[in-house]
This record gives C-alpha cells, sequence and structure tokens, in this order.
C-alpha cells in the first residue's frame, strides 16, 4: 500500500510540475526597454575633474595568466582569500566589485555610470 501511495504521489507531483511550467505568454514577444538617458542634476555648479587609471589585470584577462602589477605590486597575492572571500590586493579601499580588468565592458559601465551618479563633470 505504502509503495502505491508513493507512485501516486510521485505521478500527481510530475503532472502538477508540468502544468506549472506551462507558458502564460505564447502570443506575447519578449524585448528589451530601451532607456532614455537622464541628466545628473548637481546642487553645486563647482565642477569635478578627475583621472582614471584604466591599467588593472584580472588573471583572466592577462595574456600570461597572472594577475596585473597594480593589483599585486609586487608584495600580495590575489589568489590569497581571506575568511570574508576578499583577495589579498595592494589596495588601501577593496573595491565594491573586487579586483577587476579594466577593458571588461561591464566594468566600465559600472564605473561611468557610478561617475555621473557622483557628479563627476569630466
Amino acid at each position: 500500500m505504502k509503495k502505491n501511495s508513493t507512485l501516486l504521489l510521485a505521478v500527481l507531483m510530475g503532472i502538477f510540475t508540468l502544468i506549472s511550467c506551462e507558458n502564460d505568454n505564447k502570443d506575447s514577444k519578449l524585448s528589451a526597454q530601451k532607456f532614455e538617458p537622464v541628466a545628473v542634476t548637481k546642487t553645486n555648479e563647482t565642477k569635478i575633474y578627475m583621472h582614471y587609471m584604466a591599467w588593472f589585470e584580472s588573471k583572466e584577462s592577462s595574456g600570461n595568466n597572472t594577475w596585473g602589477y597594480h593589483w599585486t605590486m609586487a608584495n600580495k597575492n590575489p589568489d590569497n582569500v581571506d575568511a570574508n572571500g576578499k583577495r589579498e590586493i595592494a589596495a588601501h579601499y577593496y573595491p565594491m566589485i573586487g579586483p577587476y580588468h579594466s577593458g571588461d565592458k561591464n566594468v566600465l559601465e559600472n564605473h561611468l555610470l557610478m561617475m555621473k551618479y557622483s557628479g563627476v563633470d569630466g
């Protein structure tokens, strides 16, 4: 009896799983929504300019599978990870996104958005 109940339960679960996976939007086509740029308003007219260092290399982006010099500075090893999941890098402040490659398009977009939201003018 227990074997039959288990089999019946398994069959019912399978049926409910298949029913719940049905696509409700069969006729609709997915498309990306395009957003227009939004100007950032500043409360202070003082211009803010900065210098961007685009020379950081990750292990994956380097041609020789090693960390770029600016993450190691000859005495740090980013392959060492502490208990909090942070790599041992040569930096006073740990990047919110961790060690990165300056040529990664997602990193560049992230950095440019942070500059925009911070009010950097150039």
